[in-house]
């Protein structure tokens, strides 16, 4: 009995530092959040009167809870982050009591998945994460549900395993294909031993139809518009596109989100004086080394010693890294985003701990080793994601700034005027970890995202229509040329962050057929020059 209370002292005490290390990245400007993007519809502008016709396509869940539940937080959304930090502490902790019967599994796979930079659209900005960690978690469930039916053959583990699987589905499209892949891998570590008790897992394919079925009666949205595998397009454009962009998102961005931001967390952290987050941190830290290092003769974690399959761990960290990544495959939608590579981290982070295992499995003091460099990485991870947390910050006061500056200038324009805002940038981050695809741009990134912003911040729509210009070279590209159109707005500005000026400008074209852009009182702002491949070059 004591060793038992022994036992689950220290594992409630694991599961609790976890969440610490997780929840506490995004607390380091104090207990607040700062929306970005889609946060401003789904929890502010969104209500039951608003909801559109294609609201419950795809991920019906998630929108229902973005009005009924989330939306809720809106102030203090702070609040949904502690709620969502608990649900992804908790599955990843049962996704490491389910493998745990297989393999060693432990901490390293723990900090891999909760703690790299990386992931931080994915599981910080509440647009993403209100899906991702949510459906991560109803999955991670029925996964332990479906390792208690093989192990008790319980009737009354089987089915709810079937009911939260289905319901991690209608959260995100990525979630439905790691679990699936998730319980066919436990089916087949398990056939040799409970043969056809096994066939339990196929219930997933039958959830997975379910699905299908459904979302086909609810409408379905571009993105879920399947690909042509039997077109030239398809493997001279969206393959080496696809390719190309997990190549950036998991080297690239790993990379830098980990080192570059590793020195600029440690950069802020000093120039702010925030000694008391940088205690701890290390408070943390000092507590994980004592924990890994007392775990045991070096390894990284616990494995039942009867029904250990440790060899098929990579195998297994492989299939539930690429399961995830397979539905880009199937839908013509070509746009891979960080927040994409989080259902992956869960097959990543097998494959770190199985390699760092490998490695370390002759050294002599293995024990001290590993527990020093589980403890490193926590470290590095913890101060990396104070560089990312910043850059939402900057994000969201300037997304502020721009939202107060033209409300004011621009709230006497004429009702349902057309006005084009120039130099209103996507982002004005003076440098960031990495720079790929939506991560860390603002809401001068396109009209919908500024209207929302508008309309969230100051409470009311303004009367006319607003469109970012943004200059940042290219100004236009042959594909969004029409888009950049001046000729096609009824009024056009010229703003500028710093001063908070929002200036009317008139322009001409040019002889090149390009632009001309021209203060009222007839000064030259700048030239857009149109070049020999189609693209307009500012020139100020």
């Amino acid at each position: 009995m004591s060793r038992s209370l022994k036992k689950g002292g220290k594992e409630l005490l694991s599961v609790v530092l976890l969440f610490a290390l997780f929840f506490l990245r995004f607390t380091y400007y104090g207990l607040k959040y700062y929306p970005q993007l889609d946060d401003y519809l789904h929890y502010s502008v969104y209500t039951t009167e608003k909801i559109t016709a294609d609201f419950l396509t795809t991920r019906p869940l998630a929108s229902i809870l973005d009005v009924y539940l989330w939306g809720n937080f809106w102030g203090n959304m702070i609040v949904a982050i502690l709620i969502l930090s608990i649900l992804y502490t908790v599955a990843i902790y049962l996704l490491m009591c389910v493998f745990r019967q297989y393999f060693s599994c432990g901490w390293m796979f723990l900090l891999i998945a909760a703690l790299l930079p990386m992931g931080f659209e994915g599981l910080y900005w509440i647009s993403a994460a209100s899906r991702i960690i949510v459906g991560l978690f109803f999955a991670s469930v029925a996964a332990f549900l479906l390792q208690c039916f093989y192990e008790s053959k319980k009737w009354y583990c089987a089915v709810p395993f079937v009911l939260m699987q289905l319901i991690s589905f209608f959260f995100y499209e990525q979630v439905l294909l790691l679990s699936v892949a998730l319980s066919l891998v436990q089916s087949v570590l398990n056939f040799k031993k409970l043969r056809w008790y096994t066939l339990t897992g196929l219930a997933s394919l039958l959830n997975m139809a379910i699905y299908f079925i459904v979302i086909s009666f609810l409408g379905s949205t571009a993105r879920a518009q399947l690909a042509n595998p039997f077109t030239a397009a398809y493997w001279t454009e969206k393959l080496p596109s696809l390719f190309r962009q997990f190549y950036e998102c998991f080297v690239g961005a790993n990379f830098f989100t980990l080192g570059k931001g590793f020195l600029r967390g440690m950069q802020i952290t000093f120039r702010d004086g925030a000694w008391l987050y940088l205690i701890g941190i290390f408070a943390l830290c000092a507590l994980l080394f004592f924990l890994q290092y007392r775990s045991g003769e070096g390894k990284f974690a616990r494995r039942n010693p009867e029904t250990s399959l440790q060899k098929y761990k990579p195998l297994v960290g492989l299939i539930l890294l690429l399961a995830p990544l397979a539905v880009f495959f199937a839908v013509s939608y070509n746009w891979f985003s960080l927040r994409n590579a989080v259902p992956s981290f869960i097959g990543l982070a097998l494959l770190g701990e199985w390699l760092l295992e490998t490695f370390f499995q002759d050294f002599r003091h293995k024990k001290g080793i590993t527990a020093a460099i589980v403890t490193l990485f926590a470290f590095i991870c913890c101060f990396a994601s104070v560089s990312e947390l910043h850059d939402y910050h900057i994000t969201n006061r300037n997304d502020r700034k721009i939202v107060q500056d033209l409300s004011a200038a621009l709230q006497a324009e004429p009702e349902g005027e057309n006005v084009g805002v120039l130099h209103l940038e996507a982002s004005y981050l003076e440098s960031w970890n990495y720079e790929f695809h939506e991560h860390l741009t603002g809401c001068g990134s396109s009209a919908w995202a500024l209207s929302n912003a508008i309309e969230s911040i100051t409470g009311s729509k303004l009367p006319c229509t607003v469109t970012p210009l943004a200059v940042h070279p290219p100004y236009y590209t042959p594909e969004n040329r029409d888009a950049k159109d001046l000729e096609s707005f009824d009024k056009l500005y010229l703003y500028e962050i710093k001063t908070g000026a929002v200036t009317p400008v008139t322009y001409k074209v040019n002889e090149n057929g390009g632009y001309e852009v021209y203060f009222e009182d007839g000064r030259l702002v700048f030239t857009i020059w149109n070049g020999p491949d189609g693209c307009g070059y500012v020139r100020w």
